[in-house]
């Protein structure tokens, strides 16, 4: 069989085209250190650098976490540490003036209360990585929201305010009953055993106090409740 020289041309171009194939497939190997750089390389060995590849993610993603949730819970325990001091700060200071007497000191003290209240208000609103740390799933909404606290004489109670008192036959609630008119009655209260303590809303925190000691006091001495 008689070869052409047309047929040797194409032999010797395409071993010179097989041959930069191949330098480069080895330049490539050299510059990315990989012996697969595509799915043709080696079909069978691409399958295994993609799982791999996933497990080095799922490694990558449990060391985040971890890194995040420490991270997380090394800035709790500090905030619970403030916390605790805070709360401690509000004992001590409620202790030492337990039987002040002077109103401008328990004033100042009540003052000193609300200032320790805001802090520790703060504390429990604190947002971690844009979300509120305190919140429970509810991650964007404040979880604590601020009820005004007043450290004046003036009451701030607006009526309907009640709490109950245990006792060893029922539970008496007493109800705040503010400026009432003639003859009102609280719906709330219906078929409830209790003490309604009619006050004005110009009362007095302290008029306020004495005025439910006094009511107590009165269901207490004619009832024995307690």
């Amino acid at each position: 069989m008689r070869v052409s020289n047309r047929q040797m041309v194409n032999i010797v171009k395409s071993d010179l085209f097989k041959n930069a194939e191949q330098l480069l497939n080895a330049e490539e190997r050299v510059a990315t250190r990989k012996l697969i750089n595509k799915p043709s390389d080696d079909p069978i060995g691409m399958g295994k650098v993609l799982d791999y590849r996933k497990t080095l993610s799922s490694i990558d993603q449990y060391n985040n976490n971890i890194v995040s949730a420490k991270s997380r819970t090394e800035f709790t325990d500090a905030l619970m540490v403030n916390l605790h001091d805070l709360v401690d700060q509000a004992k001590q200071v409620a202790i030492a003036h337990s039987n002040e007497l002077d109103p401008e000191l328990r004033q100042g003290a009540a003052q000193q209360i609300e200032g320790i209240y805001d802090q520790i208000l703060g504390i429990a609103n604190t947002k971690y990585d844009g979300n509120y740390l305190f919140a429970g799933h509810d991650t964007d909404t404040i979880p604590f929201p601020r009820d005004e606290v007043t450290t004046g004489d003036g009451s701030t109670l607006d009526g309907g305010e009640s709490f109950n008192i245990s006792s060893s036959t029922a539970d008496y609630y007493v109800w705040y009953n503010i400026d009432p008119p003639p003859n009102s009655t609280d719906p709330a209260t219906a078929g409830r055993i209790g003490i309604e303590v009619t006050i004005s809303a110009t009362n007095t925190a302290e008029e306020v106090a004495s005025a439910t000691q006094t009511a107590i006091n009165t269901v207490v001495d004619e009832e024995g409740v307690g």
